[in-house]
């Protein structure tokens, strides 16, 4: 398994389907993951999506205020309307 820190030139989009944490003393889960990544690279784009800011092609809006975000390889994401905003400020856009 390769270290979170050296993920970011290989994925385009996380999709996380995690299960929950059998040992509730360890941390684990997706915003365990989200941390470990660094955040110049990926964005959270909802509650089951990171995104490679890498690979973004487009960005459009979208109906319930949030975006819909194209990556190279033909994945589109929906992007939440409160990471949306987010998003805006921490790409100054």
């Amino acid at each position: 398994m390769r270290p979170a820190n050296s993920l970011g030139s290989c994925f385009t989009c996380v999709e996380l389907r995690l299960a929950p944490c059998p040992d509730p003393a360890r941390v684990c889960g997706s915003h365990y993951l989200e941390h470990r990544l660094d955040p110049a690279i990926f964005f959270r784009a909802g509650r089951k999506h990171l995104l490679n800011l890498r690979f973004i092609e487009s960005i459009d809006p979208w109906a319930n205020g949030g975006f819909l975000v194209s990556l190279k390889g033909g994945f589109e994401v929906e992007m939440s309307r409160r990471q949306a905003q987010k998003f805006k400020e921490v790409m100054s856009l």
